[in-house]
């Protein structure tokens, strides 16, 4: 794979995670 999509997945993962996240704590 490359740099670039391995960069691309962490951030779209970490992305998911922080938005429910948020959704948990406003609940």
């Amino acid at each position: 794979m490359n740099l670039i999509s391995l960069i691309g997945l962490i951030t779209v993962l970490l992305g998911a995670t922080l938005a429910l996240a948020q959704k948990d704590i406003k609940k």
